[in-house]
């Protein structure tokens, strides 16, 4: 019995100096309490003092980026679910992976000493000015918000909806990740102003209605037409070959010439031009010129090369364009 005791009691000592480390680490990388709960600080290692602050910064950063990432997931599932018609989670997910990511400004950075060839860094953010400063940001957003609203209000539900839309969309996630930022440091932000449910509805209502009508000229117009097409019967629009049920005209051309060099190589040059009109009101909406050139050993491969290319580059400006829920930077 005795015997058995010693095991017993040895096996418990291993046990707790193995959980040690792993504890001492973890607290070592992130302090949440400083003196009078005013600062949230973390620590980083590395084998430079260069590296030991950029460590130190991504600590810090890491501590709001898993929290906004999963109250932005929350945030944005409550709106998107409620939503009429399809709608693609990947790209949801991707763009709450962009919105979710912090670069922490106003950060002080001390150097700890360092140990046996090894430097320590602490990044620390003092609440009160980051409170201060993000409470003006979501008060710019809402101000911005507002705007968009209103001129949404004001237009009739076309095609031009669709960049009002855009814009709230990425303005109400730039507010929401805000507010994931406060709640991390303990504090709240203002309720907000406008409900994001019934402006992505208008979005979704508006798709049905539309149906686009592509008319491309061209050599090989058949070859981009029938992209576009299937980028955007992916995305839930509808798309027509009736001009009179059309309320929106995808139009332009598509050229490729062969270039002259005088190497082995034989290269193409493929330009293609195209217009988005809305055909209630008469307007251009969008303007998309691009140009592609691409070599092969051979004149057909170049035009092949050459056509694909620009086709591909004409279809993401167009996804973008017609993207409510992406993450492209809103100008």
């Amino acid at each position: 019995m005795v015997i058995m005791n010693k095991y017993v009691t040895i096996t418990l000592c291993l046990f707790l100096i193995g959980c040690v480390p792993e504890k001492t680490m973890r607290q070592d990388r992130i302090q949440h309490n400083t003196p009078n709960d005013q600062y949230l600080a973390a620590i980083g290692h590395g084998n430079s003092i260069i590296a030991a602050r950029h460590n130190a910064k991504a600590e810090l950063s890491n501590i709001f980026e898993s929290r906004i990432e999963s109250q932005l997931t929350i945030a944005a599932s409550s709106v998107v679910d409620s939503m009429k018609g399809d709608h693609d989670t990947d790209e949801i997910h991707s763009s709450i992976k962009v919105f979710s990511r912090v670069q922490l400004k106003g950060l002080t950075v001390e150097d700890i000493q360092s140990k046996n060839g090894r430097y320590k860094a602490r990044a620390i953010l003092d609440k009160i000015k980051a409170r201060k400063n993000w409470l003006s940001e979501i008060q710019k957003l809402d101000t911005l918000i507002s705007v968009e609203y209103k001129a949404l209000n004001e237009m009739s539900p076309t095609v031009m909806s669709i960049r009002p839309i855009q814009k709230i969309w990425h303005y109400w996630m730039q507010r929401n990740a805000l507010e994931s930022r406060l709640t991390v440091i303990g504090f709240s932000a203002p309720h907000e102003q406008f409900q994001m449910k019934p402006i992505l509805q208008m979005m979704s209502d508006l798709q049905k209605q539309m149906q686009i009508k592509i008319n491309i000229a061209g050599k090989h117009a058949k070859y981009l037409s029938d992209e576009i097409a299937g980028i955007l019967n992916n995305r839930g629009f509808l798309i027509t070959r009736d001009p009179a049920h059309a309320t929106v005209v995808i139009k332009g051309n598509i050229d490729i010439h062969p270039l002259t060099n005088n190497s082995d190589w034989k290269f193409c040059r493929a330009i293609a031009s195209i217009q988005i009109i809305d055909l209630l009101t008469g307007s251009q909406v969008c303007d998309i010129n691009e140009t592609c050139r691409r070599g092969h050993l051979t004149q057909h491969e170049a035009y092949l090369k050459a056509l694909k290319a620009v086709s591909q580059t004409v279809n993401n400006k167009l996804i973008d364009f017609f993207d409510i829920l992406g993450n492209k930077p809103i100008i």
